[in-house]
């Protein structure tokens, strides 16, 4: 199993088809247009950032040539943009009327009117400095949750084992993606988290790729920032209902594959990680083991759950209601 997908959630597939039908429609709309509007404005903030240092640059550039142009070339004022022809007369070009907006300058902010301007000024300052960089890892952050979402949700759907219970985990991995991004990187800009390189050496490319592993890599950040907090904090008590976190065993393995209807079924199951409170599910019923090992389980099928034709998903699970295995096989009754 990757790292990515430890850090999905432990389903439950105590629910209906019918039950989760409809929030399972709304996730495959929600989650993948959260990954392309958090993605378009991540790119459109990267462009604006990118647009609002080549600005500074070229303005920081132009302001010694303008001055020693001035200087160089006679009959041209540094003060007023007049030009003297070769017959003595001196051109200057008209100014607005009172009332009317300026010319087009050559950056066009005057021509664009006041309205338009000052939305011009503001993205500007949006995103130059430090405002823009806390943007761009915001946004990066909550791209990482929706993908970190996506990815749990296709698993999950794939191997039929997606539970309804768990659709606000799905609709908050981008908010809390962001969040989580921000406190990282305030942490990193603080000097709290080592780091190979100091703050000042730090691109955009680097924050925004911190931003993006800690969105995906939740638990990862979390546990981090947490070390964090215990450098400054002493420890907190336990609470009285904390939620305690099951190991989940993994299957590998069913035997038989392929069983007649009318009698009780032995089944044996191999894999890892069992353990006594490790139960066997046969199409959404927990049957307790007779016999177990850390590597395998002896469970009995009722003869009553055996009909000539079906299909039983059988999986393993910590408790008769606890996680599930992500691995699941189908036993077909003939």
């Amino acid at each position: 199993m990757s790292d990515l997908q430890s850090s999905m959630p432990a389903q439950n597939p105590e629910d209906t088809k019918g039950k989760w039908r409809g929030k399972v429609g709304v996730l495959s709309v929600v989650l993948p247009l959260q990954i392309i509007v958090l993605s378009v404005c991540l790119v459109a903030m990267w462009c604006c950032i990118s647009a609002s240092e080549h600005k500074a640059d070229k303005a920081g550039s132009a302001v010694p040539a303008q001055a020693a142009g001035a200087e160089a070339k006679p009959g041209i004022s540094a003060a007023t943009p007049s030009v003297t022809t070769a017959t003595g007369v001196t051109v200057s070009p008209p100014k607005p009327e009172a009332g009317r907006p300026a010319l087009a300058t050559e950056d066009g902010g005057a021509a664009k009117g006041p309205a338009r301007a000052g939305l011009n000024r503001f993205m500007h300052r949006l995103c130059e400095g430090e405002c823009g960089l806390l943007i761009l890892v915001m946004l990066s952050g909550a791209l990482g949750g929706a993908v970190h979402a996506a990815n749990s949700f296709v698993a999950y759907v794939g191997a039929r084992s997606f539970v309804s219970s768990w659709f606000q985990w799905y609709l908050q991995r981008a908010p809390l993606g962001a969040g989580l991004a921000t406190m990282v990187y305030f942490a990193l800009r603080a000097g709290l988290m080592t780091s190979s390189t100091s703050g000042e050496d730090l691109n955009h490319f680097g924050f925004a790729a911190v931003g993006l592993l800690t969105g995906m890599f939740n638990t990862e950040a979390l546990a981090k920032l947490k070390k964090v907090a215990e450098a400054f904090f002493s420890s907190a008590p336990t609470g009285r209902d904390t939620l305690a976190v099951k190991s989940v065993p993994e299957l590998l393995g069913l035997d038989p594959l392929v069983a007649t209807a009318g009698a009780d079924l032995p089944i044996k199951l191999t894999g890892t990680g069992f353990t006594a409170d490790t139960w066997v599910n046969a199409g959404g019923q927990a049957l307790k083991p007779l016999r177990w090992t850390a590597t395998s389980l002896e469970a009995v099928i009722p003869a009553a759950m055996l009909k000539a034709g079906q299909v039983l998903p059988v999986w393993v699970t910590t408790g008769s209601t606890g996680p599930r295995s992500v691995a699941q096989f189908s036993l077909r009754i003939s």
